[in-house]
């Protein structure tokens, strides 16, 4: 809460004005707007109403697309589909917003200038997701909470918050598991309590139940793998680039190969600066950039998990490079306002942003003395708090 005090109280009106406008402008458009329209809360609400009188909750109900998540999320959604369909819309996202806040303030607790400039880009590149009401916000803010509290060794805390993360989707343990790298006491943490938060939905129905539900999600997602293949759907992850500019298909068994490594690559480099101060942030940044670039299944609004690390760029003065990233990210934001259809190659805009990203994140810890240009990213401790490094004088002549 005190963080909350402030970063509003150093956050410019005009910052604050653009966040009060999308949270305001979101909620009358759920308000006014049909019941199914641009949104995926009812999908969330038919599994939870079929989870509380025990149905099938991957069985197709038409005009709704199919739910697609773990079991565990239609226990979670139970108790909100007693509420208005509207009201619990709003709420959903009033959740996912006030976690995502909380979590920006964590990240930038310590920094006096730039502000408005981060609250901008960190507002603009959660729209989609927090326009619809995907869980891609609230994942966003629980890993933030995270990161918060693994810097100042609150492992219990950061595990659980890393555990409801991971209850919604599975690909953000892997922030945690870079977490664990720093910092190995987190491990037993994390791994304890995310295997509870899997426990949990037997808790609340029949254990029987629950068990077929797991089985009848491991038959979706293999079946939903044939679909998008038949379909030709790509996603929106490393692969498109390829196909939209070579017209190369890259097969699934290399897709899961090159994640796979990719994950490990990305373990090393945080290993390989475990004792820099600055290196949860660089771990939470790579995790972030995985769960986009090489995780399962990447849509539009999964670029939502890489606002924050994105909007980092704006704490330092302007350059070409961050521009450059801002705009990648922002072209598919900016198209979705126009009723046009889009090309493939337009589709790879955020996967070279979050390549962009990449290289920015890896280049500024290098140990060349020009590193700390991009210092956002950077951190050094005081006996309080961790301080970004942006906040002391760099003389980058």
């Amino acid at each position: 809460m005190n963080e909350w005090r402030s970063v509003l109280r150093r956050l410019p009106r005009w910052a604050l004005a653009v966040w009060v406008v999308l949270a305001v402008a979101v909620a009358l458009r759920v308000a006014f707007a049909g019941p199914n329209s641009g949104t995926v809360v009812p999908i969330y609400l038919k599994a939870g109403e079929r989870w509380r009188a025990g149905e099938n909750i991957y069985a197709p109900c038409w005009p709704l697309d199919i739910y697609r998540n773990p079991p565990g999320v239609a226990a979670f959604f139970a108790p909100w589909s007693l509420l208005p369909p509207k009201t619990a819309g709003i709420l959903w996202r009033l959740l996912g917003l006030g976690l995502y806040l909380a979590g920006l303030a964590a990240l930038v607790r310590a920094r006096t200038e730039s502000l408005g400039r981060f609250a901008l880009v960190a507002a603009l590149l959660v729209i989609p997701s927090f326009n619809n009401g995907q869980v891609n916000v609230l994942l966003v803010g629980c890993l933030l909470l995270a990161l918060a509290n693994v810097e100042r060794e609150r492992f219990w805390r950061a595990a659980a918050w890393i555990a409801f993360a991971s209850f919604f989707k599975l690909y953000p343990l892997a922030v945690g598991l870079l977490f664990c790298v720093v910092r190995p006491r987190f491990a037993p943490r994390v791994f304890a309590v995310f295997a509870l938060a899997m426990l949990l939905p037997f808790a609340v129905q029949r254990p029987d139940y629950v068990a077929d539900m797991h089985r009848a999600f491991v038959d979706f997602l293999e079946l939903e793998s044939k679909y998008r293949q038949m379909l030709d759907r790509p996603p929106w992850d490393w692969t498109i680039v390829p196909r939209a500019w070579l017209g190369l298909r890259v097969p699934a068994e290399i897709t899961k190969l090159v994640s796979v490594l990719a994950g490990l690559a990305f373990a090393a480099l945080v290993a390989r600066r475990r004792h820099d101060a600055d290196v949860l942030r660089f771990a939470f940044g790579l995790g972030c950039v995985w769960m986009t670039l090489f995780g399962p299944a990447t849509e539009n609004a999964t670029y939502t998990l890489i606002a924050p690390t994105a909007a980092l760029l704006a704490l330092a003065p302007w350059s070409w490079r961050s521009l450059a990233v801002f705009g990648l990210f922002l072209l598919p934001i900016l198209r979705g306002l126009f009723p046009s259809s889009e090309t493939l190659p337009f589709r790879t805009a955020q996967p070279w942003g979050a390549l962009a990203l990449l290289v920015l994140l890896v280049g500024d810890r290098s140990t060349a003395p020009r590193s700390a240009c991009l210092g956002p990213f950077r951190t050094v401790r005081n006996e309080s708090a961790i301080v970004p490094r942006s906040a002391q004088p760099v003389d980058c002549q």
